[in-house]
């Protein structure tokens, strides 16, 4: 006889039995139940974006945009709204509802640096955001214009150096990735340069290539076309390694800036107390996305590297970023109404 058969002549203990499987039973039933009381998503998902379409994180919303709604179903739609280096995006993303309606594809420029260089950001994304994880990362690539009168970072620097306040960069306002990443290396280099601020990475570049402004940090994907035409100068990468795209191009540390390894990468959040299963969906998916074969080449092909890690990880690399950046913004009293 089963042990699980119930008789009428059962014994002792065989009704607190009977209430368990039935108990069993029922969650068996009321699971898929429970799970379809709380659909999502129920509306159209807005993947905001702090920067106009053409750039990086435009690129990698469309293409998550996609495969989100391949892979989960419903409508996922890029929403961007540049400005304030990022913070107008943040700040939107922090004040929508924590349903998983509304997600931020943003840098560490969006993340870590204007918290601190904003004197009031409008937003905490330690305390705002709940990390889902990362996307990518690559090397800045620091580009000129061709008619520079220098050719490489060492002859950059010795200019810089004999005519003090003679040369311009562009990035995409203070706070943002490549101003950062610059003003450590004109602060290491020890030369006096103006700053020109551009509303994204299509006007850094139109800038450069029409004599507005002298160098720039960008990404390799963007610049490498207009470096390939002739139209701008490559200079040197930001990494400690050379990038696998432009091998011939030197690093910064091969420049004389021992240790200069500084990355930009791109992460999706979504608003805090997001519920867990949806943040857990949305990773596991941002995973199978970039471990595809087509994700990848494509990544490669921009010089762009898949770079994935869980929400834990993502939060500890924020606080990590933080604690260094913080250093550098005020060291070098940077700080915006």
């Amino acid at each position: 006889m089963s042990a699980y058969r119930i008789s009428p002549r059962a014994p002792r203990g065989a009704a607190s039995r009977r209430a368990l499987l039935s108990a069993a039973a029922a969650a068996m039933l009321l699971g898929p139940l429970s799970a379809r009381a709380n659909p999502w998503p129920t509306r159209p998902v807005r993947i905001i974006v702090p920067s106009p379409p053409g750039g990086p994180a435009d690129l990698f919303a469309r293409l998550l945009s996609e495969h989100f709604a391949r892979a989960i179903g419903g409508n996922f739609v890029v929403d961007n709204r540049p400005g304030a280096s990022g913070a107008l995006a943040a700040v939107a993303l922090a004040q929508a509802e924590p349903d998983g309606h509304t997600l931020l594809i943003g840098s560490n420029s969006t993340f870590v640096l204007t918290p601190l260089v904003l004197k009031r950001p409008g937003f905490d994304p330690q305390r705002d955001f709940a990390p889902v994880g990362l996307l990518t990362s690559y090397a800045m690539y620091l580009v000129g214009r061709p008619d520079l009168p220098f050719r490489d970072v060492t002859g950059l620097v010795a200019y810089a150096r004999a005519n003090p306040g003679q040369l311009n960069y562009a990035s995409f306002g203070v706070g943002s990735v490549g101003y950062m990443v610059h003003e450590v290396l004109r602060r290491r280099a020890g030369i006096d340069v103006a700053h020109v601020a551009y509303p994204g990475t299509a006007a850094v570049l139109q800038a450069l290539m029409r004599g507005e402004a002298d160098y720039a940090f960008d990404s390799v994907g963007n610049a490498q076309p207009h470096v390939d035409a002739g139209k701008l100068l490559a200079l040197a990468v930001s990494t400690a390694e050379r990038a696998s795209r432009v091998p011939q191009v030197p690093t910064l540390a091969e420049a004389g800036f021992a240790q200069f390894d500084l990355r930009i990468w791109l992460g999706l959040v979504a608003p805090a107390r997001t519920p867990q299963p949806i943040v857990q969906k949305l990773n596991a998916e941002l995973e199978r996305f970039t471990a595809m074969p087509e994700t990848r080449k494509r990544f490669a092909d921009n010089a762009y590297d898949a770079t994935t890690e869980t929400p834990e990880a993502m939060g500890e690399r924020l606080a990590r970023e933080h604690r260094f950046w913080a250093d550098v913004v005020r060291d070098a009293r940077i700080a915006l109404d």
